[in-house]
């Protein structure tokens, strides 16, 4: 099942939402029995912590000796899974900012329409970093979507990329915020008016917490024999456990993003000061895919 982080910036303080799901599974690697300290001695040791006696080999997948043990018992092999554990909003807040400004003065002498249109660009940003690495080797991406509300822009604006597993780094998309059309008002002769364009610059911070963990047995051999039998197929969890190991390995991602919501033009009198409108551009709806 892939793995997908959700994202929707909403409007104002508490309307941002995360969601985030997913798992990879796979045999386990020799980097990954270092990671989870279950290399040759130390699974050994664990070995006898759990039976009462070290084994003479022990093994966590394919192939082994004596027909491969595996496939003869139908023991399932160690696997490393890797999935989402939790997503969660820790930091969402907005504050207001001034993009940009123009002035237009009716220079004739009769009252005239103009469009008095003011436009910005900006970058909505993400970006990705991990509070560790690991020698665990995820060999699938991980796929963002990131929606914004409230940007004021008609159609869908929205991030969408894919990120290695602990690779972190940042994204980022141009936006063109404002509008150069439909923001008209009446000049009489001689008046001037100061057209503002501004927004609220949100700040949304994620985490998401992934856990590594293990299935499968560990197969071991004895020789001579140990109650009755040579070979056994161990639960590789409760081995662990026995021996004191660490069955989990917890990593976390924070996901920043900043973004730009609640877009309007202000008109007001160059010489007077006196707001004459406001132009609250259109909230648009774009939802993570």
């Amino acid at each position: 099942m892939a793995i997908s982080i959700s994202i929707t910036a909403g409007p104002s303080e508490g309307a941002s939402t995360v969601t985030a799901s997913g798992q990879e599974q796979h045999i386990i690697t020799d980097a990954e029995r270092s990671t989870f300290n279950i290399q040759d001695a130390s699974l050994k040791r664990a070995v006898s912590a759990y039976m009462g006696k070290s084994p003479n080999d022990a093994y966590v997948c394919s192939p082994t000796p004596w027909g491969d043990l595996y496939k003869s018992y139908n023991w399932p092999e160690v696997k490393t899974r890797f999935a989402v554990q939790s997503a969660t909003i820790i930091g969402d807040n907005t504050v207001p900012i001034m993009l940009n400004t123009n002035t237009f003065k009716n220079n004739s002498s009769v009252a005239a329409e103009f469009n008095c249109g003011v436009t910005q660009k900006v970058s909505l940003t993400s970006e990705s970093n991990w509070s560790d690495t690991s020698t665990v080797g995820i060999g699938q991406s991980i796929s963002y979507s990131i929606g914004f509300l409230g940007t004021g822009v008609s159609g869908s604006t929205s991030l969408n990329y894919t990120q290695a597993w602990q690779k972190g780094g940042s994204q980022s998309e141009t936006l063109e915020l404002g509008s150069s059309a439909g923001v008209n008002t009446t000049l009489q002769p001689g008046q001037a008016v100061k057209a503002t364009l501004s927004a609220s610059k949100g700040k949304l911070k994620v985490k998401v917490v992934y856990q590594i963990t293990l299935s499968g047995d560990t197969a071991v051999n004895y020789n001579p024999t140990y109650q009755g039998h040579h070979f056994y197929g161990l639960d590789i969890v409760q081995t662990m456990n026995a021996g004191g190991l660490q069955t989990v390995i917890t990593t976390t991602e924070t996901v920043e993003i900043e973004y730009y919501t609640d877009v309007q033009i202000v008109l007001e009198d160059l010489q007077s000061g006196q707001k004459l409108d406001t132009f609250k551009l259109d909230v648009k709806r774009a939802v993570a895919a």
